[in-house]
Order: C-alpha cells, then sequence, then structure tokens
C-alpha cells in the first residue's frame, strides 16, 4: 500500500555551503575563548612581576640590581615555573651579562619570598632568570 503523502525535495536552508555548517555554534565560540589555565598562568605572571619589581625597586643590598627592572614574566612550560626576563636602566653602558645573572642567582631567595607572599599558591614558582641587553 502507497502512502498519499508525497515527500517534497529539500529546500537548502542557506545558499551555499560551508565548512563549519552543521557544527553547533557553542562549540565554535569556546574554541576561541583561551583556556582557564591560560587565564590563571598570566595572572600569577602579573603577580610575580609586580612583586619582583617591588624587590628590585628598594629591598637588594646590591649596588647592580638596583639598575635592574623586571621586564616580563612567561610561565616556562606552564605557572609552576617562570621565566622571568630583566633589563637595565642603564643605555650608554651594558652590565656584564654573567655579573647580573649571578647577582639574580644570589637573590633568587628574596624574589621567591616576595612572590609566595604576593600570589596563592601551595607552593612558590620556580624561577629563571634571562638578562636582555
Amino acid at each position: 500500500m502507497k502512502s498519499k503523502h508525497k515527500l517534497n525535495p529539500v529546500q537548502p536552508l542557506c545558499a551555499e555551503t560551508r565548512v563549519d555548517d552543521g557544527i553547533d555554534a557553542k562549540t565554535l565560540a569556546k574554541q576561541d575563548q583561551p583556556s582557564h589555565q591560560d587565564r590563571k598562568a598570566h595572572q600569577v605572571c602579573r603577580q610575580a612581576e609586580r612583586a619582583m619589581s617591588f624587590v628590585l625597586a628598594g629591598e637588594m643590598g646590591n649596588e647592580l640590581l638596583h639598575s635592574l627592572f623586571v621586564d616580563a614574566v612567561d610561565p616556562a612550560p606552564d605557572s609552576s615555573h617562570l621565566l622571568v626576563t630583566i633589563s637595565s636602566y642603564r643605555t650608554e653602558e651594558t652590565l656584564p651579562m654573567d655579573a647580573v645573572l649571578a647577582a639574580l642567582k644570589g637573590a633568587e631567595g628574596q624574589f621567591r619570598a616576595a612572590v609566595s607572599a604576593a600570589i596563592n599558591r601551595k607552593k612558590a614558582p620556580q624561577l629563571s632568570f634571562q638578562y636582555r641587553l
């Protein structure tokens, strides 16, 4: 027995098809947003940069470190280890890289103490220093 209703051909809903047709728009929007973990890592980096800038500004006994400033703090590879980029205020003369890195390594405990006081984490992140000429 045949049905009395005939199916009409399906009309296209759009003039042309694209690659993302048929994909839920909510999943596309989620792909464009940065992840929660990235946001938190950058938040820790900003807090660490602020804390280390205060330490370099006045609490250091080494005169060499007073001429330096924190240029950037980046997660390397995540927020449990931070790469701190340091630059010098003195543009007319370059400071010896070995002396600067040795002074920064000697003051690493003060930096980690300041960072751990500034952030709300169980463990203070490890710090690596990079001197930019």
